[in-house]
């Protein structure tokens, strides 16, 4: 998962921690969020059933 700097910045983050080596060397603080969880999909009406 990336860190917000190198996902405003569309680079690979090496997920380093504390802070990964895009942060280190910008001197920005690395922060990462938590993944939102996905809720249930929708479930597909069959053909035969519709």
């Amino acid at each position: 998962q990336a860190c917000a700097y190198c996902k405003s910045r569309k680079r690979r983050c090496d997920g380093g921690e504390p802070a990964c080596g895009l942060c280190t060397r910008s001197g920005v603080p690395c922060v990462y969020t938590e993944r939102r969880k996905r809720g249930p999909g929708r479930k597909l009406v069959s053909i035969a059933d519709a």
